[in-house]
């Protein structure tokens, strides 16, 4: 695959991007905790394997200013451990100097205590966020050797993210280079991206187009005792067939991405 049909893939389905703590604070304050942390930095290329990537400084103030999504502040992307949103005022997002900066008033709960802890004992040690670019975001350039990303704008922010393991630079290196191999074009590659990523497919999201099946229309008449042979029977099939074997393709794609080595596909 062309590396611009590549990017122009990724661009369009949710990105997984991590960074271990350089400016944390969790500290308790009235009946809960207050969070500050720089979850993802300006200004800074990381090394993604087969290519690099950095958010241009302005990136995210860009973004937040046309925002009006309601964000949420989960742990490990899991919409089931939510710490905090932007719609109750809670979460507050803003770039500065370092990068894009949460600051959170979170109630106190069994999970925040958990979090608390973990932070404080070092086992949480850094911060992610689910991204989608979206095309006409980005610049890529060649730099060392190596296609760049320079990510300029949002079209999405999914969440912010406590995480236990930041080091997301080896999973992404190999990911991209089992995309590539099993992506025969642009659209495949946005369906093998997306269903590596479940987590951060939002309800309701239309990053890969699908189509709706069409209402089906009235059916004619039929004397009794006759089936009409209308080849239904036949597209069920081939689909349900389709469909098993996208999920497989998933599945061996999360199990590279956590690095096992079994295969599922036939």
């Amino acid at each position: 695959m062309e590396q611009n049909a590549f990017f122009d893939a990724l661009a369009d389905v949710p990105n997984l991007r991590s960074v271990q703590f350089t400016d944390v604070e969790m500290v308790e304050a009235g009946q809960g905790y207050k969070f500050d942390g720089i979850a993802a930095p300006t200004g800074i290329s990381s090394d993604l394997g087969d290519f690099t990537e950095e958010y241009e400084r302005g990136a995210f103030r860009r973004f937040l200013v046309a925002c009006k999504d309601n964000v949420p502040f989960l742990h490990e992307h899991n919409p089931r451990d939510l710490l905090a949103t932007t719609r109750s005022g809670r979460l507050k997002l803003e770039e500065d100097g370092a990068g894009l900066r949460a600051r959170a008033n979170v109630v106190r709960t069994d999970l925040s205590e958990r979090i608390k802890a973990l932070v404080d004992s070092g086992d949480i040690g850094g911060m992610s966020i689910g991204m989608i670019v979206g095309r006409g975001n980005a610049k890529i350039e060649m730099r060392g050797g190596k296609p760049h990303r320079r990510i300029q704008n949002l079209r999405k922010l999914l969440d912010v993210c406590t995480t236990f393991d930041p080091a997301y630079v080896t999973t992404e290196a190999q990911f991209r280079s089992m995309t590539l191999q099993l992506a025969d074009s642009p659209a495949s590659l946005q369906q093998l991206l997306v269903g590596a990523y479940p987590q951060l497919q939002a309800e309701g999201d239309d990053t890969v187009g699908t189509e709706e099946e069409p209402a089906p229309a009235d059916e004619p008449d039929v004397p009794d005792g006759d089936t009409p042979d209308d080849g239904t029977s036949d597209e069920a099939g081939a689909s349900e067939h389709r469909s098993v074997a996208a999920a497989q393709r998933r599945l061996q794609l999360l199990i590279y991405e956590t690095g096992g080595t079994e295969r599922v596909c036939p």
